[in-house]
């Protein structure tokens, strides 16, 4: 599967005049804290998003973005959104006499996906929605998933809206941390 990379630039310029008022030390762990509270801010926008289209409940959906920090010797912050397809399980799944009712989209219809079931696994007490392989046999199943979210953050239109949140919030935080850091410095 291909890797999209958003790599954000912005004009710092004036910025740049008000951090080189403080130490080098002082500067790298202020950039630090702006970018990692930014990137939290990114990977809410981003969870926000995709529960606009899909069915999913925000803490099911920040499980698959994780953050990377930006520490003071390494000025970058990055979000990872798991490649790996959500379960069936967390798009509201109810047991029907036919299969396993699902709604998978926000906007659209409960499907029921014929013959499948939902079981805890013994061993792992992993919940979800499952179907028998080939056969009457009671094994093999497999799990059944929907499509990854890496998928709905792939788009033009979704990239656009988080880099202007990125944007946003990096001048907002940067500015608020430049002022804490002159203010705690001259006292």
């Amino acid at each position: 599967m291909a890797r999209t990379a958003l790599t954000v630039r912005l004009d710092t310029a004036a910025l740049e005049r008000d951090l080189a008022k403080l130490s080098d030390a002082v500067a790298a762990r202020a950039l630090a804290r702006v970018l990692n509270r930014v990137i939290v801010s990114v990977r809410k926008e981003a969870s926000r998003l995709v529960r606009e289209e899909l069915n999913l409940r925000a803490g099911d959906v920040l499980k698959l973005l994780s953050v990377r920090r930006a520490r003071a010797r390494e000025a970058s912050a990055e979000l990872h959104v798991a490649a790996k397809p959500a379960g069936l399980i967390l798009y509201g799944a109810r047991q029907t006499r036919r299969g396993v009712s699902v709604k998978v989209k926000r906007r659209g219809a409960r499907k029921v996906v014929q013959s499948a079931f939902i079981a805890t696994m013994p061993k792992s007490g992993h919940r979800g929605v499952w179907r028998r392989d080939k056969g009457a046999a009671r094994l093999p199943i497999s799990e059944l998933f929907s499509t990854a979210l890496v998928q709905y953050l792939d788009d033009d239109q979704v990239l656009r809206r988080l880099i202007e949140v990125a944007e946003r919030r990096f001048a907002e935080e940067m500015q608020r941390e430049i002022a804490y850091r002159l203010g705690r410095r001259a006292a």
